[in-house]
Formats: C-alpha cells, structure tokens, sequence
C-alpha cells in the first residue's frame, strides 16, 4: 500500500503514462473513496494523497464514457 503514496509525486502508477495498473488501481481508488463517502475511514494521510489521482482518472475521456 505504500506506492500509493507516491502518487503525491506523479501523475500516474507508471510516472507520466497512463497504463493498464492505473485502470486496475483507479477502480479500487474510487471504491476507497465510496467506502469513505458511506462508512468514514481512519486514513486521511492516504485520502488526501489518492484524491488527485482519482480525479485525474475521473478526468479521462475513456473513464466518461465507461460510467455513461
């Protein structure tokens, strides 16, 4: 779990390029961020850094038309 604190560091899982891990790992990103919207969980430190990351995936053209 800690590589994804490196996230406050880059854009995505592999550095500058977007890449299948990030598919994987954004969906497990957003359901982090569903369970914390529904229940509240204790890590905050990992919140605020996987925040951007999950907006970034949330930006991406693909990423509309999948939750379309």
């Amino acid at each position: 779990m800690s590589y994804l604190f490196q996230l406050g560091d880059r854009d995505y899982l592999y550095g500058d390029r977007f890449s299948a891990l990030d598919v994987i790992v954004g969906y497990s990103v957003n359901q982090f961020f569903l369970k914390e919207f529904l229940g509240g969980l204790d890590d905050r430190d990992l919140a605020r850094v996987l925040r951007p990351y999950s907006d970034r995936m949330a930006a991406r053209e693909g990423y509309k038309k999948a939750i379309a």
